[in-house]
């Protein structure tokens, strides 16, 4: 990463803004695309501040000028108008902690002095428990301007008091990602080193673990989906870490443990911080993906290769809809014969597929254009 803790100097007519600290720069390849097509859809004269992570460091392409990368934890912040960008910042899907405790302690101070915030493009879940209403009331409902990505979060808001004229339907940002570099040779070669054969048919999963790291059973219902539709349909098998944090909660430890249950051999990509071009890359050579992980099957789409999904929290079932993406099953029920059976399908229909995934992917770009609408009222901020 370049520029870290250091940046250019701003020109007094630019717009400054500060880019709230969500998870960027942690190890999420999702937050990577998220981040990186919002500011390729910027102006030239907006410079943002954006807090990243320390494990930034580790991540495969620098962040581009003119904004300034900032390690959270370390220095003094200047309080610019605010900015939460992508992700989903109200959920409890994985408990009242992360992210809603956190990005409430993060947006408190703006509201005590008066800064505003703008939500972009973010992910909305309705909350339930008393706890996540009470942040939601106290840190969230005083956000000045939200677009969404889908009808659904729309809302969930309303339903928790935030008025319609504040809000506009989007996308995820995700989709106005723009390819920089193509990476097609070197994700042949890529292939090939680590065992897999870019000219045979490929299936690239991509598990989760999190909370649902003791349901073993599911696990094991997926290996048999696996190892049934690799036999029917002479698939080799690859799985893939969209987040690359070690550790039991994430997608190697998932994977891990999934690989060890099949009958058949399988590769584990080495679980390394891609970049989004190196990420598209690796998948065009799939011919079928399984994911478990929402920004996983927007990247399966934009790389042309159709997904299955295995539904995990509110926005899973809201992309699904919208992209007509097959699903094989729950994150917390998996019936194997189901979901061997929805891989061959998709692949017994990949040229069908081949010819729906330009339009999903315009479509869905299409959506998300009105995802920078509020940004706007920075103008009036400049410094």
């Amino acid at each position: 990463m370049n520029q870290t803790e250091a940046g250019p100097h701003v020109q007094s007519k630019r717009i400054r803004a500060l880019q709230i600290f969500s998870g960027l720069g942690a190890g999420n390849i999702g937050d990577e695309f998220m981040a990186r097509a919002f500011w390729q859809q910027l102006s030239a004269d907006t410079v943002l501040d954006v807090i990243v992570d320390s494990g930034a460091a580790r991540q495969h392409a620098p962040y581009p000028l003119p904004h300034r990368y900032l390690v959270r934890g370390r220095g003094r912040q200047d309080l610019l108008p605010g900015l939460v960008v992508g992700t989903t910042p109200v959920t409890e899907d994985e408990g009242v902690g992360w992210p809603l405790e956190y990005l409430a302690g993060q947006l408190r101070p703006f509201h005590r002095q008066g800064v505003p915030v703008d939500a972009v493009a973010v992910g909305v879940d309705l909350l339930h428990s008393a706890p996540a209403r009470r942040l939601f009331r106290e840190a969230f409902h005083p956000i000045r301007s939200w677009t969404v990505r889908s009808p659904r979060c729309q809302e969930a808001l309303v339903a928790m008091g935030v008025s319609p004229e504040c809000l506009r339907i989007g996308a995820d940002l995700a989709w106005l990602y723009r390819s920089e570099l193509p990476f097609n040779e070197w994700a042949a070669a890529y292939w090939r080193q680590i065992g897999i054969d870019p000219e045979r048919p490929l299936l690239v999963a991509n598990l989760v673990n999190l909370r649902w790291r003791d349901r073993r059973q599911v696990k094991r219902n997926i290996a048999a989906a696996l190892d049934a539709a690799a036999v029917r349909m002479n698939l080799q098998l690859a799985f893939f870490c969209n987040e690359c944090r070690d550790g039991a909660a994430y997608d190697f430890a998932a994977a891990s443990d999934v690989a060890a249950m099949l009958r058949r051999p399988a590769v584990l990509v080495p679980n390394r911080y891609y970049s989004p071009d190196e990420t598209l890359a690796l998948l065009r050579r799939a011919s079928v993906t399984v994911g478990q992980r929402y920004h996983f099957i927007i990247e399966s789409i934009l790389a042309g290769v159709t997904p299955v999904a295995i539904l995990r929290g509110q926005k899973m079932q809201s992309l699904v809809e919208d992209t007509q993406t097959p699903v094989g099953g729950r994150i917390d029920g998996v019936d194997a014969d189901i979901l061997a059976t929805v891989i061959e399908q998709a692949l017994a229909e990949r040229t069908a597929w081949s010819s729906k995934l330009p339009g999903i992917r315009e479509r869905m770009a299409i959506r998300a254009r009105p995802d920078l609408v509020f940004v706007h009222e920075l103008a009036r901020h400049r410094s």
